[in-house]
């Protein structure tokens, strides 16, 4: 069954949804920690170019599928399963967030600094921070 179409019907329309099913699954919730993932001035372009990669990859697919599946069965199965591994083992570096203070801003901006803060009352700085 794995390796060619001798399998049940039934049997590979059930894998084939449950498939479907789990990837509508996933891609929901990468939109959901990607949005959480990056600072507000930059989180509309980080997730446009997220999108422009996964729109990327949906038109490039069937060319990977027709031109390997053609060469070799098993070849686009491993291409989409082996870049889906690297993609869940790069994804396990990024940082944990939760319980921890997001910045609305990136820190690249100038931060205030001490001689800059100097005499100004309790609300003048907590306004200019």
């Amino acid at each position: 069954m794995l390796l060619g179409p001798e399998g049940s019907s039934s049997v590979i329309m059930s894998l084939s949804l449950v498939g479907k099913m789990a990837i509508t699954g996933v891609y929901q919730l990468i939109w959901l920690y990607s949005t959480e993932l990056f600072p507000t001035e930059y989180r509309s372009m980080a997730v446009c170019q997220g999108m422009f990669m996964g729109y990327l990859a949906s038109i490039s697919s069937p060319y990977i599928n027709d031109l390997l599946g053609e060469l070799v069965v098993w070849a686009p199965s491993t291409v989409f399963g082996v870049s889906a591994l690297v993609a869940g083992a790069v994804a396990l570096i990024l940082p944990e967030t939760r319980d921890s203070h997001l910045p609305e801003l990136s820190s690249l901006r100038d931060k205030p600094t001490k001689e800059s803060l100097k005499g100004k009352t309790g609300q003048e700085l907590s306004s200019s921070v």
